[in-house]
C-alpha cells in the first residue's frame, strides 16, 4: 500500500517519468528559470515550480492528475488498514521460509498444468484455488508442525499449548476445508518481500485478512497472531507510509516528503 515495499497504484508510470524529464529540463538538465534541476538544496523546489509553472494547459492536467492520484493512494492506503493485518518478519525465518517455498511450489505445478494443457491434456487449474489459500494453509500446516524450543519449563509448557492449537486448527478446520470455504475464511493472505538495505537481514510483511463471521477465518486469525507473537514478527498499526515512488511525486508537486 504505501510502504517502501508496496505500490498500490502507478506500477506503470510512463507519465511520471515524461514529468520529471520536464522538471529537470530537456535542454541542458536546466529548470526554467536556469537553475540546474538536480544540484543544491532547492534542487526539489525548482523541480515542483517548474512542473507547475510550465507547459501550459497539458501540464496543469498532468500536475492535477499526479495529486489526484496521490490523494486516492492515501485514502487506498487508509482503507487498506482497515482491512488488512500487517506485520513485518524476518524472510530468513521459518515461517517466512515455508510460505516462500510454497508460493514457489504454486508456481511451478502452474508452469506444468499450463505445459499439460498446451499438449492436449484437459486440467483444472481452478480445483486448486488461488494461491493465497495454499500459502495461509502453509501457516496452518507450520504451526502445527513446528519444533517446540527448549527452554525454561513454562516456557515449553506454553509452547507446547500453542503447538496444539495450530494442530487443532489443522486437523478440524484448514485440511478439509473446500476452496470455496478456505476463499470466504481467508479472503487474503500474501508474504511481500521488503527492499533489503545493505548491512541488514531481509525482511518481508505479512498482509492477511479473515472473516471472523465464519469458525475457519476466525481460528485462522487467532492463531497467526499468536505464531506470529513466537516469531518475533511486528505488527503494523494503522496506514502504511508513503513509498519511494510517491515520496518523489510528491516532490515534483510540491506536497513534501
Amino acid at each position: 500500500m504505501g510502504s517502501a515495499e508496496d505500490r498500490m497504484v502507478l506500477e506503470s508510470p510512463a507519465w511520471f517519468k515524461g514529468i520529471k524529464r520536464k522538471a529537470e529540463g530537456e535542454e541542458g538538465n536546466t529548470t526554467q528559470d536556469g537553475k540546474d534541476g538536480k544540484g543544491g538544496k532547492d534542487g526539489g523546489k525548482d523541480k515542483a515550480k517548474t512542473l507547475k509553472q510550465g507547459g501550459g494547459a497539458p501540464m496543469k492536467l498532468i500536475t492535477l492528475i499526479a495529486q489526484l492520484l496521490m490523494s486516492v493512494t492515501r485514502e487506498v492506503a487508509e482503507i487498506s488498514s482497515t482491512v488488512f493485518v500487517r506485520y513485518v518478519i524476518l524472510a530468513g525465518g521459518g515461517l517466512a521460509s515455508a510460505l516462500i517455498m510454497t508460493g514457489k511450489s504454486y508456481d511451478q505445478e502452474s508452469q506444468r498444468l499450463r505445459q499439460r494443457k498446451q499438449k492436449g491434456e484437459e486440467v483444472d487449474f481452478k480445483a486448486r484455488g488461488p494461491p493465497h489459500i495454499q500459502i495461509a494453509a502453509a501457516a496452518a500446516w507450520y504451526g502445527a508442525d513446528r519444533t517446540i524450543a527448549i527452554g525454561e519449563e513454562q516456557q515449553m509448557k506454553e509452547e507446547e499449548i500453542n503447538k496444539q492449537k495450530f494442530i487443532s486448527l489443522w486437523q478440524n478446520y484448514v485440511k478439509g476445508a473446500s476452496v470455496a470455504l478456505m476463499s470466504r475464511s481467508v479472503p487474503y493472505f500474501r508474504l511481500k518481500l521488503q527492499k533489503k538495505p545493505e548491512g541488514e537481514p531481509q525482511k518481508a510483511t505479512l498482509l492477511m485478512s479473515f472473516s471472523w463471521e465464519t469458525p475457519l477465518g476466525k481460528a485462522m486469525g487467532e492463531a497467526m497472531e499468536e505464531l506470529l507473537s513466537l516469531e518475533g514478527a511486528s505488527y503494523l498499526p494503522g496506514p502504511a507510509p508513503k513509498g519511494p515512488l510517491e515520496r518523489e511525486i510528491s516532490k515534483l508537486i510540491g506536497n513534501g516528503a
